[in-house]
């Protein structure tokens, strides 16, 4: 069955809006009102000042009726002035109170200080020396005490030196200065092993190298600073040069007595001497007014002959006897034989005497037998070379590594080496006069104060500091009871302080060389073998250092004479 189907048309539902109004729209405009500013200035309010001042402490009713009746006359000056004089009496006299007190006579000194790290007023790195692996071989303060030189050297020499050396200087006079960046930076052939400033010229720097080349800068002149470079060829050294000292020269005791033709000839020449390992010690002149001409006056040679012989042990002396020492034979062969020099320090009251260290121990007192300066040196092959040495101290296990003599007492030495000992001699005996050991592993330099008489500085390879006093801390006051010889050798030595100067406890390097600012007792300098060079700044430490002159001037003479 079919059903048909049909399209249908459904038409669509309107729907209309019911709100009869319509919206209307309108645009308007809103602003705030401007800002008003005003400025008026504030101030405070005012303060007027009054002196107070306490009653005046007279001890004459004269005095102190002239004071009150020209007060208003009197200057801040004048007034400090009557001040002291006032009161120096009574200060006196409780000053002499306490020095002839007894209380504390029998107290313990508490004055040992351990501090872990040391003020670092400056870090000189060096960034030639850092990518060449060199060490501080040398430091120096210029007259001033505010210019640093370094020497830059390589301390592991397998066969022929092919390093280049640097000698630079650092001005340390600010706390804050440029980054790595010294004042001056001057190249040598070789690795340099030593560096000086001249003690009162501070345009000369003199420097020595490990070919045994002697270098001096100028840095007067305006084209180039350098001075001289001379080599073994012309009289000098034939092996590494270890270190160099100025002579003080005649202008420095008098300019009265001189005429302006001496005065102009002293100021344009200066000595020095430089010292080796080929055992050599040599007079050199440089003359600023023949264009820095440098001449050889004088060469001395020290020998194994000229040092005491070792003093051998019981134990030793029974190995000799049985032949496992060498034979008399061999030193008596070996006598002429040159010994290396490793230090040397020239007496600071008298410029013709100097001591030696040597590498096998000896410890020498020479003198340069009035050399004479104005004449010129001619090397010849049959010339038997003069020995300095005119009396030997006893005799050392191993290396002398530093040497001073004393700026206040004149026959006292000081010296350090390889036994981990600090001797102190008298060069009118023998025998050392204290042995003072640190316990602490080598001493690798030792020098004494030139602040303070009594004091002197030390340091060993484990990179500590020690300060120590000649006078101790005893019982018995040398001021009240007399010392007799037994005492003195009794009488110990006191270490003040022990400054550790860690600045990373990674690094592993060692502090190889020293010095002392003489124009700034609270710095020192320090280098060490990774060729960084630190100034050390001990601020109030030296203020607190005790000042026992007398007690020490007297206990010293009385050894001496």
């Amino acid at each position: 069955m079919t059903q048909e189907f049909t399209d249908e048309i459904v038409h669509g539902v309107q729907c209309y809006s019911q709100c009869p109004e319509t919206k209307s729209f309108a645009e308007l405009q809103m602003q705030t009102e401007s800002y008003k500013v005003f400025h008026r200035g504030t101030q405070s309010k005012r303060y007027k000042t009054q002196e107070l001042q306490t009653d005046f402490c007279y001890q004459d009713e004269a005095v102190h009726n002239d004071i009150l009746t020209n007060r208003d006359k009197l200057t801040e000056e004048t007034r400090i002035l009557c001040f002291l004089k006032r009161t120096e009496p009574i200060i006196t006299k409780e000053i002499q109170k306490n020095i002839h007190s007894k209380v504390f006579r029998r107290l313990q000194s508490r004055r040992l200080f351990y501090r872990n790290n040391a003020a670092v007023r400056n870090t000189l790195i060096l960034n030639e020396a850092k990518e060449s692996e060199l060490s501080v071989t040398g430091l120096s303060w210029n007259s001033n005490g505010t210019l640093l030189a370094i020497s830059y050297g390589s301390l592991c020499h397998t066969d022929w030196c092919t390093h280049n050396g640097i000698a630079a200087l650092w001005n340390v006079s600010n706390e804050i200065s440029v980054l790595n960046t010294p004042k001056q930076k001057y190249l040598t052939d070789t690795c340099l092993m030593c560096i000086k400033f001249h003690p009162k010229a501070p345009s000369l720097l003199a420097g020595g190298t490990f070919t045994g080349d002697l270098v001096v800068w100028n840095r007067a002149n305006e084209n180039d600073h350098l001075l001289a470079s001379i080599g073994s060829m012309h009289s000098g050294h034939k092996d590494c040069i270890n270190q160099i000292s100025w002579i003080s020269d005649s202008l420095e005791s008098d300019l009265q007595n001189l005429t302006s033709d001496k005065i102009s000839r002293y100021t344009t020449t200066y000595q020095l001497l430089s010292s080796g390992s080929d055992g050599r010690i040599i007079c050199w002149r440089i003359d600023l007014r023949h264009s820095g001409k440098v001449n050889c006056v004088k060469i001395f040679q020290i020998r194994h002959k000229d040092q005491s012989p070792l003093a051998i042990s019981n134990h030793f002396n029974s190995l000799k006897k049985c032949s496992l020492l060498r034979s008399d034979l061999s030193e008596t062969i070996n006598s002429d034989r040159a010994v290396n020099i490793t230090c040397i320090s020239l007496a600071k009251n008298d410029s013709e005497k100097f001591v030696v260290g040597t590498e096998t121990g000896g410890l020498l007192i020479c003198q340069l037998n009035s050399v004479n300066w104005n004449e010129t040196y001619k090397e010849s092959l049959e010339e038997h070379l003069q020995s300095p040495v005119k009396f030997s101290l006893a005799r050392q296990d191993g290396p002398i590594y530093s040497v001073d003599w004393s700026k206040f007492y004149p026959n006292l030495i000081l010296s350090c080496g390889f036994n981990h000992c600090i001797q102190l001699y008298n060069v009118l005996q023998k025998s050392p006069l204290l042995s003072i050991d640190p316990n602490n592993g080598s001493v690798l330099v030792v020098e004494f104060s030139s602040y303070l008489p009594n004091i002197f500085i030390c340091i060993n390879e484990h990179n500590h500091i020690l300060i120590y006093d000649l006078t101790g801390d005893g019982e018995i006051n040398p001021i009240y009871k007399r010392f007799n010889e037994e005492k003195l050798y009794t009488f110990q030595p006191e270490l003040l302080y022990t400054l550790t100067s860690q600045i990373d406890d990674d690094i592993q390097s060692t502090i190889v060389s020293a010095k002392l600012n003489e124009k700034d007792s609270k710095l020192v300098a320090t280098g060490n073998t990774d060729g960084i060079a630190y100034v050390w700044d001990f601020g109030n430490l030296i203020n607190e250092l005790p000042l026992k002159i007398n007690v020490s001037v007297r206990m010293l003479r009385r050894k001496q004479s």
